[in-house]
């Protein structure tokens, strides 16, 4: 997730509606992660029918919501110019 506490401080600080929001993401993205498991569990076990077969949708919206509230966090954060050299392990933003 994050290269370094450096760069989650500079994230944090640049944006904290962005962080907030990458940290919902990131929930809904495991949230998603595990509901695919259990989807493939239901999908292999023996008492699967196939009018279940919409459950798959659950984790693939999930994943795709996770995924858009991630890919806004990082597009506000990108908004305010955030940069991250990872050699000088140093953020930049316009404002800092």
């Amino acid at each position: 997730m994050w290269s370094s506490e450096n760069e989650r401080k500079g994230f944090q600080q640049c944006t904290p509606a962005g962080y907030t929001i990458h940290g919902i993401g990131g929930l809904v993205l495991f949230a998603g992660g595990l509901c695919a498991v259990v989807s493939a569990g239901l999908l292999l076990s023996r008492t699967f029918h196939r009018w279940l077969l919409w459950l798959i949708l659950i984790p693939v919206a999930l994943l795709v919501i996770g995924w858009l509230l991630d890919r806004t966090a990082w597009w506000l954060a990108e908004r305010k110019g955030f940069k991250y050299d990872y050699k000088a392990n140093k953020c930049t933003w316009n404002g800092s």
